[in-house]
């Protein structure tokens, strides 16, 4: 009996190639029964040495991450190099939890799983419950800057104006190289027809400008924009003239 103790599972070999192919071949999440949480579950339940679990959870936390930062990466880009729907932010949601659960000390994991699954309710127009995940999400990481910007996406669609401002001027202070929460900013204070501040708002940091240069160009059009709505807001009318079809 105490030969058997230590002893390496025959299978365990086999299965640790299966769980590494999964995560080779991008099979994290599916199909059922062949993808790499599964396999990695079934790896770490054997009689295996704790160095060979850590190394296991390593690589799975890994993959999980590497692919939700995709879609996170997405987001701050602002483009759509990945659509992102509520079905992306879903999986994205399911990506970090699951990285969550096997690194349980890893704050930042969770916070992200959070904000994936706020940015999926408010993208599903689900306001009250997206924005109370977010405020989770701000709660675990008060230093990530796009849970901020998420928040004031969500206020801004129920109109809640004051805390729209707040949480997009607490993003830009967390990223000063990011554009989007600017030119965000500057969305709501337009929308209040308060055009200088939506003006000022864009404009990058100084200390910030000569690294951002297409951040710049972005929110030097904006502002050029604004320019032009504020003096038309000011021009006076002309009383005599017929209304505009």
């Amino acid at each position: 009996m105490a030969s058997l103790q230590g002893a390496v599972p025959p299978e365990s070999a086999e299965l640790r190639a299966q769980f590494l192919n999964a995560i080779d071949e991008g099979r994290l999440l599916s199909p059922p029964g062949d993808n790499a949480v599964e396999l990695h579950q079934r790896y770490t339940a054997l009689p295996i040495a704790p160095e060979q679990i850590e190394d296991a959870d390593d690589d799975l936390v890994i993959a999980l991450a590497s692919a939700g930062d995709r879609v996170l990466w997405a987001y701050r880009r602002g483009d759509q190099v990945i659509p992102l729907d509520a079905a992306r932010y879903e999986e994205g949601a399911r990506l970090f939890g699951r990285a969550a659960q096997v690194a349980q000390d890893d704050i930042a994991l969770e916070s992200k799983a959070r904000f994936m699954t706020g940015r999926a309710l408010v993208e599903n127009r689900e306001f009250d419950d997206g924005i109370a995940v977010l405020r989770q999400a701000v709660a675990l990481d008060p230093d990530a800057a796009y849970s901020y910007n998420a928040l004031g996406i969500a206020y801004m669609e129920q109109q809640q104006w004051n805390d729209a401002i707040q949480n997009r001027r607490a993003a830009s202070d967390r990223a000063e190289n990011w554009v989007y929460p600017r030119f965000n900013l500057s969305r709501v204070y337009a929308s209040l027809e308060r055009y200088d501040d939506a003006e000022r708002s864009c404009a990058p940091p100084s200390a910030s400008r000569a690294n951002a240069t297409s951040s710049t160009l972005i929110c030097i059009t904006i502002s050029a924009f604004f320019i032009c709505i504020r003096a038309s807001s000011r021009r006076p009318k002309n009383s005599s003239s017929a209304p505009s079809k």
